[in-house]
Order: structure tokens, then sequence, then C-alpha cells
């Protein structure tokens, strides 16, 4: 395996930097094609960055050694899991009906993979791997490890010397599977979320007794498009998402953007039964305007006063005028201001206030506005400091990325700022690698990756 070079640099007071440069496809110009995915190498209790590019395992720390391996031929899934005893953890993976431990070793160094035992699964015959999945499970009744197989009739958990501990069936007539990469150590019913076809990752319906809406629809964060499209329907049938969530009861709201980029809002009651899931859904509330466009998170929405109620943040620009200084200034400068608002939910008063709590104003290259749902290049809504407040990051040019802290509203200058030597093409990854309530994000490029650890 070659040597990969990594640049660490520390930019900034809240963020460590780790340039990850990627194997470039023999057409240069084309993206280099590779799998992210956080998991433990090792008993830190901090998450790593792998980077799995082909057969090639890349194991980034945030701090100390960078370790690596190499898939053999005809792998389909691997996991990541740290034996009782070893402060380093291996690659357990599948190959063909052999269980194979891969060492994860220091660069330069190699070790042949173990075979731990052999058996029949639905990944013995899988081609597209290797793929990142869970396969160590925790069993619930004994608290040991064991490895999940899916079969035709169900999962089988194994000891890791292939010893069949139990069984357990799928509870739907498809046994259709997929994998998802993710961080070390899933509970036992961790299996539901990623060998079953799930609601997890489908776009629910609206909370409404009414037919299943035509638009999407999501209880954590709405998707930039689905809000364009509602305006025109009945708010029963607008993308909605959840407020406020207690152990009885739920507030909720439903969301739309009109063609002035004004943001509507209905409000909703809902009860919470034993299981969690929302009951007695009232009738959306009467309709409410916000000047400037909701912004759409990619996880759930933003609550940045750290009040336990979620918050809205909003987008807004100038329309150039006529004049010819006006359009000549946005296409000699290439770029032109956006302004973005934050409105807080106020308990007392059942709503989103109508005077901003904080507006941010900054400027983008023109063409954003000509290309998908919204301007935003790549934003990112998350605790970067452990305050319990929402932050904000997002690129400001195509190679920039840059993280504003919400204190007692957004400063006018970000208060972090990087700048990479290629366009940033998306986020990749984020998450609270250190359990400290900390986010960490992950950055894309055509041929590299720009990994932001939070201090």
């Amino acid at each position: 395996m070659n040597t990969v070079a990594i640049a660490c640099i520390t930019l900034g007071a809240f963020f460590d930097l780790h340039t990850i440069p990627l194997d470039q496809p023999s057409e240069k110009k084309a993206p280099s094609l590779a799998t992210l995915f956080f998991a433990q190498a090792d008993d830190d209790k901090v998450a790593d960055l792998f980077v799995l590019q082909g057969n090639k395992l890349l194991v980034v720390p945030r701090s100390g050694t960078i370790r690596q391996a190499e898939f053999p031929e005809g792998v389909s899934v691997f996991d990541i899991f740290a034996s009782e005893g070893r402060s380093v953890a291996d690659a357990i993976a599948v190959q063909g009906r052999r269980i194979v431990r891969i060492p994860l070793v220091l660069q330069g160094e190699t070790r042949e993979p173990q075979t731990l035992f052999e058996a029949d699964s639905l990944y013995s015959s899988a081609v597209n791997g290797p793929v990142p999945s869970v396969l160590i499970i925790t069993d619930a009744s004994s608290s040991k490890k064991t490895i999940a197989l899916p079969t035709n009739d169900g999962i089988s958990l194994l000891g890791l010397d292939g010893t069949l501990v139990g069984q357990k069936p799928f509870t739907k007539s498809s046994a259709r599977f997929h994998t998802e990469g993710r961080l070390n150590d899933a509970e036992y019913n961790a299996l539901n979320l990623n060998f079953y076809q799930s609601s997890w990752n489908e776009i629910t319906g609206a909370p409404f007794s009414t037919p299943k809406p035509e638009i999407e629809t999501m209880s954590d964060a709405p998707h930039a498009s689905s809000l364009r499209k509602a305006a025109d329907r009945k708010p029963e049938l607008w993308p909605w998402f959840l407020v406020h969530k207690e152990k009885t009861k739920a507030i909720g709201v439903c969301c739309a953007v009109d063609d002035s980029l004004n943001t509507l809002i209905c409000s909703c009651d809902a009860t919470v039964s034993a299981d969690g899931s929302l009951e007695n859904v009232s009738a959306p509330g009467p309709e409410r305007r916000y000047p400037g466009a909701l912004v759409a998170s990619n996880s759930e929405m933003p609550d940045f006063n750290g009040d336990g109620y979620k918050d809205l943040l909003l987008w807004n620009a100038s329309r150039p005028g006529i004049s010819v200084d006006a359009l000549l200034r946005a296409v000699v400068g290439r770029n032109w201001p956006i302004t973005l608002t934050v409105h807080t939910y106020s308990p007392e008063k059942g709503r989103f206030e109508p005077a901003a709590a904080t507006s941010l104003t900054y400027r983008i290259p023109v063409t954003w506005f000509l290309t998908g749902a919204t301007p935003l290049r790549c934003p990112v809504l998350a605790d970067f400091n452990g305050d319990h407040k929402t932050d904000l990051g997002m690129c400001t040019q195509e190679n920039e990325f840059s993280v504003w802290l919400y204190s007692d509203g957004f400063a006018g200058e970000p208060d972090e700022k990087h700048t990479f030597t290629e366009n940033i093409t998306k986020v990749e990854l984020t998450g609270d690698v250190a359990g400290n309530g900390k986010t960490s994000v992950v950055l894309r490029s055509d041929h590299h990756i720009y990994a932001l650890y939070a201090k």
C-alpha cells in the first residue's frame, strides 16, 4: 500500500485541519472516489475518520498515528472492532464464506488477514464491496459481542469463533438490507436500522389524517425543494418539523416558501404516546409569514439560543436593480450580498418571534443563485464549541469554509475561516467524535478530504 501524505495544520481556535489527498483516477479531471465514515480505531473513546478507496482503508485520527489496511479481493462488507484487551481495532470482514480479521497497521507495515470461521450469508455472494456495515453488535441478553450475518430467513448471531448464539427473524416479508457506515458498536436493536428497509431512511408523511401528500415531508428537517413546492397546497400537506417535544406533548410547525421568498408557518400541537410517537395532532393554526426563505438542515432544525426549542434561519437577497451600475457591479464583482436572519421561538407566545434576533450579511458568487434550491453552499448547523447552542458553518467562496459561533447573535465576520487549494464540493460527514458536544466537519473536494476536528 502506498504511503499517504497528511498535512495537519492548526489554523484556528476551534478546529484542527487535516488535509488528506486522495488517489487520483486515471482520468485526472474526474473526482476521486472514496467512502468516509467515523469509527473508533483504538481505546481512546474518540471516533476516528476512516477513508476507503477501493480496497485501501486509511485511518486518520484526531491525534496520534495514522493506520491503514488493505482488503483482499472478494470482501463484501466489513466492520471495525477492538477485541477485549486490544488497544487497536481490526477490520472484521466477510470474504465469500470466510469471516476474516484484517489488522489496522502503521503505514509501511503489512500483516496477513486471519480467518476466524466460515459461514453462509447474504453477504457471501455480494460483489459490490468492500462496504462498511454493522457486523459486530452487542447481544442484549448476554452483553457479549456477536457477528450479525443476514440470511434468507433473518439474521444469524455468531460468536467470534463461529458458534451460533441466536437468530433474529425478519419482521417484514422482504429480506432486503443495506449497509451504512457508522460510529462503532451498534446495540442489538440497531439491526432494525441496518438490515431492514425501515423508516429511518424513508420520508415520512405529514402527521394528519389526510391522504399522503405528493410532496416530501420530514419530521426532523424539511428539504428546500419541498418547501418551494408546498406553498400552493393546504397547510396540512406542507413539510413540517418538531419545534419541541416533551414526555406527553409536542409542538410542531408546517412550513412552506412562496415565490417571493417568504416563509409561511402554521403551528400545530400533538400528544406523545408511550412509545414516543405523535398522536392527536391538531389542525394547523393560522398562517404567519416571515421575510426570507427557510434554510433547511441536513439533520435537524437549529436551536440557536439553547432553550430546547427549534428556531428559524432564513435567507434573503436583494434583487439587482435595473440601473447599469447595479448590473455592472454584479457582473464584474461576480458576487452578490445575501442576508441570513434568525427568528427564535417564544414558548410564552407560542410562535416564532416576528423580529429577527440577529442577522448576518455576506457576499457569495452570483452563480450560486442560479443553481440548486438555495444559494447557500454546504451549510452546517451544529454546535461547534459545546455551549449547547447551534452555530453556523458554510462555504462563502468556492474554496472557502467559514464558521460563525452563536453567542447573543452572529458577529459580522466569521469566527474562523479556512481556505483550501481546491473547490469544496460537499459536506461529507459531521459528528461529535469526542463525545464532548463539539461537532467536527469533514469536507470534500475533487481530490482531497478536509477534516475539521473540533478542539
